[in-house]
């Protein structure tokens, strides 16, 4: 299985979301990447923010069990801690602990490795590593776009200056360079465990400090390779 990765760094607007539709990639988004390309395979988050933003929004308990989303233990627990800091109302920890109770927000329990940290892409490699591999001899495949892992005041994410208005963060907002050096060191730490759980990491992010780690290929290398319409047409 071959996976599209979205992360949320500025590179993602340049991705030929229409060629996506048409490839045979699996899509997993993550966080707020659903702005951009609401048709993932499924929507990884481990902040329940990004869940109180969709009720910001409008969506309907429907529209949230459509995106599929899918968070770790983790999620319960920073919910905690942001209601008791005042963070999140109590209108909405009840309605996303009800999402979770009746599986429309998935918490997932099984993992191929531990990811020693809370990030949100480590764990979802890790999980569908483990998910794979049960029903697979292959290697899994993790393609990541929109991760840069560098921070840049006025350019950290693609929905700033663009899709603000639909965050409750402003600005920078998300990871700061401390939580970036954290996240390259859990992705070194990845490297070595690709061997051992079958999977291959490949960054299609220009200009990513990935790219000083795992191999880079264009994504729109990635996504000619698994077009169907390529596929139809041999």
């Amino acid at each position: 299985m071959s996976y599209l990765v979205l992360g949320n760094g500025p590179s993602m607007s340049n991705i030929d979301w229409d060629s996506l539709s048409e490839t045979r990639l699996k899509v997993i988004g993550v966080n707020r990447s659903y702005m951009e390309y609401p048709s993932h395979d499924y929507l990884f988050v481990q902040d329940p923010i990004i869940v109180a933003e969709l009720l910001d929004a409008g969506y309907s308990d429907q529209d949230i069990e459509d995106l599929n989303i899918h968070t770790t233990s983790y999620f319960a627990r920073r919910m905690q801690i942001d209601k008791r800091k005042g963070r999140m109302n109590t209108k909405d920890f009840d309605l996303i602990r009800n999402f979770m109770k009746q599986e429309k927000i998935r918490v997932i329990r099984k993992h191929a490795f531990q990811a020693h940290a809370p990030f949100t892409i480590p764990h979802a490699i890790s999980y569908f590593s483990h998910v794979d591999n049960r029903v697979s001899r292959g290697v899994q495949t993790f393609y990541m776009a929109g991760l840069e892992l560098t921070h840049k005041k006025n350019e950290n994410h693609f929905w700033q200056n663009k899709y603000e208005d639909l965050s409750r963060l402003s600005g920078t907002g998300g990871s700061n360079k401390r939580q970036l050096l954290r996240q390259y060191s859990v992705f070194r730490r990845l490297k070595s465990y690709q061997k051992r759980h079958k999977y291959k990491i490949v960054s299609v992010t220009p200009k990513s400090k990935l790219n000083r780690l795992y191999s880079y290929e264009t994504v729109t290398e990635v996504l000619n390779r698994y077009s169907e319409r390529k596929e139809n047409n041999d």
